[in-house]
């Protein structure tokens, strides 16, 4: 007979982070490199883990009505070599037309326990049907592909309720036959990373650091600089 539940480890959050009252938690860096590189290794983390806080950020656009249309999408990619952040989407969704029209793209991703936030600005491209986009759907599980045979545009007024999904395909796992057709819809959202900026909330004082990429080059330095909080 099992005995009763262990109770949490104080100060702790869900996945063992510190909680954001824990004294223990650790400050900013305390240079801009330091900063440069927790950054990105939160956010490469958050593309590889579901569970990491940065795995699904706040994606914003901006519509042919010139109003910013915001998101939360799942972060499939985090590359510091090219400065490039993914997504994935469905070709008919509004936010694949945004940035067609538009390519600027603003993310935003928070780490309660971390109490850390990133802000990114970058230019964006949608990429169907090419090796990009070949490349995410043969990582992708047949559950994820399964969205992409959506009968519908994303978004599309209905009478009532709807999964958007072939009644064959619903309430289960589709085979890697039956998931093949929504390649036509599937896209990928590849941003480059134009700016970065960091704040960290903490007791003991607040830090905030940004970051400005200028040339071409993917290995550029950026122009860091401190920020007033």
């Amino acid at each position: 007979m099992s005995g009763p539940a262990p109770e949490p480890a104080p100060n702790r959050g869900a996945h063992g982070d510190p909680a954001p009252d824990d004294p223990a938690r650790e400050a900013a860096p305390d240079s801009l490199d330091g900063v440069l590189d927790d950054i990105w290794r939160h956010l490469t983390a958050g593309a590889a883990s579901a569970k990491h806080h940065f795995h699904l950020p706040t994606l914003c656009t901006v519509a042919a009505d010139q109003t910013v249309q915001a998101r939360t999408v799942v972060l499939r990619g985090a590359d510091r070599d090219t400065r490039h952040l993914m997504c994935h989407t469905d070709r008919r969704a509004a936010k694949a037309a945004d940035i067609a029209r538009y390519p600027a793209a603003t993310w935003c991703f928070w780490a309660r326990p971390l109490k850390l936030q990133v802000r990114v600005t970058s230019h964006a491209e949608v990429h169907v049907g090419d090796a990009v986009a070949r490349r995410q759907w043969d990582t992708s599980s047949n559950s994820s592909r399964r969205c992409y045979l959506a009968p519908h545009p994303p978004g599309e007024p209905c009478d009532a309720p709807s999964p958007n999904l072939p009644e064959g395909v619903q309430g289960r796992v589709p085979t890697e036959a039956e998931v093949a057709p929504g390649f036509d819809n599937f896209a990928v959202v590849r941003a480059r990373v134009l700016s970065l900026d960091a704040l960290y909330l903490h007791h003991s004082g607040h830090r905030r650091a940004g970051f400005r990429w200028t040339g071409q080059a993917d290995d550029g330095a950026p122009v860091a600089s401190w920020l007033q909080v």
